[in-house]
């Protein structure tokens, strides 16, 4: 049986079936483990990792702890009720349901997410030759340029005020051989989102999403045998990966006049709260606002992104662990403020109803972030498409899990 266990109540003898930290969070070559002696639970504590899941039938049991299950459905209801109370104060009547479509149509965005991917698609191919060629001057020692940023962050800003949904879906669908390049172009789309959501003024909103596309250029002078291998990095690789950012904090303070806040956006991006992370183990009050926002988007985008030794994690699992990881890692406050953002089931993801049917999120507002516009497709128990149709998911409707489209083999963006 799996068990959710504090990492304090680690024993030797006991078997690790997963580590409850992000897949940079810790140096081991795999995230299960047998625990062997002290020295392994020391380490362990030392990275920062709070919480772990065993395996009792493959080690010893810890009495009284919270199976899997029921950790999950803790987290869950924690994050209903949060959304909850929060939607109270905005409630909106549902005397009638097909209204209430037909007004998040009208209000949710200016421009169909359909009518925007089009554009969005451009953006960001657009954003990914531009990060690619500075990449490269990093590379070779020569000067990084941000003002040649400046051209494409106006054009993800304007996107995303027409539609933020549309480059937030493209940035998931991406190769894996280009994850260096496209995670910057993702994080940087968060971020702007993000920023937009939270209220941040037009020249903070550009430096941030300017930071966000360079926060890992130090990585090209990161040995490619690391950067690019194909599994877990060794302990002593993870320490040269980890020293990026303080890599790419040499290049940029001696190449740019970047303001502070977008230094303090790449310094900090894998700072941690409890003053777990790197490279100056930062914490609390120490840590700034947009460092704090870009440890929180870099999670996001690296575990919603294909890996060439991981496959992608489904975006409501990922806010899932971000909201459990908030009790250490993360400003709970904005960990919050970020999932309404993006919605608990964001646009494009493939959902199971209730009543069996199959969706996808075509439209989240903010306010009913439990029940998003879904347009259905596919009837899971007679396994055939049927004719697309928006509804809300409410009652017979309503979301009952997330499903993998890799499984369906459903191609979501075409629904889109």
């Amino acid at each position: 049986m799996i068990k959710k266990i504090d990492a304090k109540q680690l024993k030797p003898g006991m078997y690790i079936e997963r580590f409850n930290c992000d897949w940079m969070g810790h140096p081991f070559l795999k995230n299960s483990l047998k625990v062997k002696n002290r020295k392994t639970i020391e380490k362990i504590l030392a990275y920062g990792i709070h919480e772990v899941y065993i395996d009792s039938e493959r080690g010893l049991d810890a009495a009284g702890a919270q199976t899997k299950e029921e950790a999950e459905q803790e987290t869950r209801s924690e994050i209903e009720s949060s959304v909850k109370a929060q939607e109270s104060k905005n409630s909106i009547s549902e005397s009638d349901i097909e209204n209430i479509v037909i007004k998040k149509k009208e209000t949710v965005s200016e421009v169909p997410i359909g009518e925007e991917l089009i554009r969005a698609s451009k953006i960001q191919k657009e954003a990914k030759r531009t990060i690619q060629h500075l990449m490269q001057e990093a590379r070779y020692g020569n000067k990084v340029k941000p003002e040649l940023i400046d051209p494409v962050i106006d054009n993800m800003i304007d996107s995303i005020y027409r539609n933020e949904d549309a480059l937030i879906n493209l940035t998931r669908i991406r190769n894996a051989d280009e994850y260096t390049y496209l995670h910057s172009v993702g994080v940087s789309v968060l971020a702007l989102t993000f920023g937009k959501y939270i209220g941040l003024k037009s020249q903070s909103l550009k430096d941030i999403g300017i930071a966000a596309m360079l926060h890992d250029v130090g990585k090209m002078k990161i040995p490619a045998q690391i950067l690019n291998k194909k599994g877990n990095l060794t302990e002593s690789e993870y320490e040269i990966m980890k020293k990026h950012v303080e890599i790419g904090n040499l290049i940029l303070s001696r190449s740019t006049d970047l303001p502070p806040t977008s230094l303090s956006f790449i310094s900090q991006h894998h700072e941690r709260l409890d003053g777990s992370g790197y490279p100056l183990g930062l914490k609390g009050d120490e840590l700034s606002l947009h460092g704090q926002i870009a440890a929180i988007v870099d999670v996001y985008d690296a575990m919603t992104s294909d890996r060439c030794y991981r496959d992608r994690c489904q975006p409501s699992e990922v806010l899932k662990n971000i909201f459990e990881w908030s009790k250490f890692h993360f400003n709970s406050d904005l960990v919050q403020k970020f999932i309404r953002c993006v919605g608990i089931y964001p646009v494009g993801t493939l959902v199971r109803l209730k009543n069996g049917l199959l969706a996808v999120v075509v439209q989240n507002d903010g306010e009913r972030i439990l029940n998003p516009v879904v347009r259905v497709i596919y009837d899971a128990a007679r396994e055939k498409y049927i004719m697309p149709k928006d509804i809300l998911s409410v009652e017979e409707n309503t979301v009952e899990s997330c499903e993998s489209p890799k499984k369906w083999n459903i191609r979501v963006e075409t629904y889109l």
